[in-house]
């Protein structure tokens, strides 16, 4: 808690500038990149020691967040969050780098399970340069995940073959990181009747 403290205390302005449309402020947990926070509405905080955020996840790669961007052709942009502001804080002699990040929706641990079984097979198929979108490569178990992936999470109806393209993007740009706990859902648009839940893809943190 002293040192949070001291980092604030040591960037007040940077800080004061980071939360001012935030809503919130929960910790959502610490990972090999850094540590994330929850402001509310559509942004994560994330605040990584050490190393400068990487260009391969830089802002000009996310930048346009048309529907088209998003969910049409393959892009760093579709198979990552999108990076809304960025910069450096500097904390005892030392830069620390903060990155304002699209939030998605996080499955349930049952779900992120079914997606790590799906991702072994995936990568397995690869390895054995397998047609990743020829159905009868994948084993029964893989067929009833997808099933229960689509349907209990509500995805798009073209939902894998959006996956399998973020997959191939991501080890394209030497992101292997792949696994369900790092794995959310992106939602854009809104239904007619308003409060019901548009159909989503699944999409990597990075």
């Amino acid at each position: 808690m002293e040192q949070a403290e001291a980092l604030y205390d040591q960037n007040k302005d940077t800080f004061d500038r980071i939360l001012k449309g935030a809503t919130q402020l929960t910790f959502l947990g610490s990972g090999k990149k850094g540590t994330a926070f929850d402001l509310g509405g559509n942004m994560v905080l994330k605040i990584e020691l050490d190393t400068p955020w990487d260009t391969r996840f830089s802002a000009d790669k996310r930048a346009d967040k048309s529907a088209g961007a998003l969910f049409g052709g393959s892009s760093l942009g579709a198979a990552v969050p999108m990076v809304y502001d960025s910069g450096t804080l500097n904390f005892n002699g030392k830069t620390i780098t903060w990155i304002l990040l699209e939030k998605f929706e996080i499955p349930k641990q049952l779900y992120r399970d079914m997606i790590t079984y799906l991702l072994d097979t995936i990568k397995l198929l690869i390895t054995n340069g397998k047609d990743l979108l020829e159905i009868n490569n994948y084993d029964d178990d893989d067929k009833y995940y997808m099933h229960m992936i689509g349907t209990k999470l509500n995805l798009a109806e073209k939902w894998f073959p959006k996956f399998i393209d973020s997959i191939l993007t991501l080890l394209d740009n030497d992101i292997a990181d792949l696994h369900g706990g790092n794995v959310g859902i992106r939602r854009i648009g809104s239904s007619a009747q308003g409060w019901m839940v548009t159909p989503g893809y699944l999409v990597f943190f990075d």
